[in-house]
């Protein structure tokens, strides 16, 4: 087990190790870090760590929970191509600059409740096997949500598009929730697949939505402009 909690940690490069158990609630990173290709396997707890610079988790596997919520990255955070078997706890994190999570596989529940994105956030081409919380997040710049496989609830509500979101050819297999969600220039929903229900009471379209030949399966459209 590696521990290290509120304090400030000297290593900066994990790369390509396996782990049980680690530690490091409120620890503070000095430098970039990199954990690239590591394997969790009981506990990744980075609750409350601050990230003075990038954090680097691109194909790492977490067998277990993975929990982030409340970290600060001052940088970029990169999780490309992970896979998460358990929980994945993003919960009021802030990334200033770009959050890269393409080709992800979330299998168990992924949330981002109140999350910040100051930067680009792409999480293209990723998997949700359980449900997928966004609820009251912020998405500064872009919001990348192309080709997304949503297999169970897929909740925005609340969350806040400044710039533009892109959810083309994504599919929603239950509910896709965006209700009082705000999209303050630009939507992309062309070629979206929705086989359940879309809750959108009182969302707010303020610029251009791009609804070109979405698929509708059994699914009620409830936007308020």
């Amino acid at each position: 087990m590696i521990s290290k909690n509120h304090n400030s940690v000297d290593k900066q490069t994990f790369r390509n190790i396996e782990f049980d158990c680690m530690e490091f609630n409120g620890a503070n990173f000095s430098d970039n870090v990199d954990f690239n290709l590591c394997k969790f396997n009981i506990l990744a707890d980075f609750n409350n760590c601050n990230f003075t610079k990038g954090v680097w988790y691109y194909q790492c596997e977490f067998k277990s929970p993975i929990l982030l919520p409340y970290s600060q990255v001052g940088e970029n955070i990169d999780l490309r191509q992970s896979s998460f078997e358990n929980l994945a706890s993003f919960e009021g994190i802030t990334v200033t600059g770009n959050a890269d999570l393409k080709g992800c596989s979330f299998m168990d529940q992924a949330d981002f409740w109140n999350s910040t994105f100051v930067g680009d956030f792409s999480i293209s081409d990723s998997l949700f096997n359980r449900d997928a919380k966004f609820i009251k997040s912020r998405f500064i710049k872009l919001a990348d949500f192309a080709k997304c496989r949503f297999m169970a609830t897929a909740d925005f509500s609340k969350a806040v598009f400044v710039e533009s979101a892109d959810f083309s050819s994504c599919l929603f297999n239950e509910s896709a929730i965006f209700t009082h969600s705000i999209f303050e220039k630009y939507a992309n929903f062309g070629d979206a697949a929705f086989m359940g229900n879309i809750l959108a009471e009182d969302g707010q379209f303020k610029g251009t939505i791009n609804p070109l030949s979405i698929g509708f399966n059994i699914a009620r459209l409830l936007i308020v402009h």
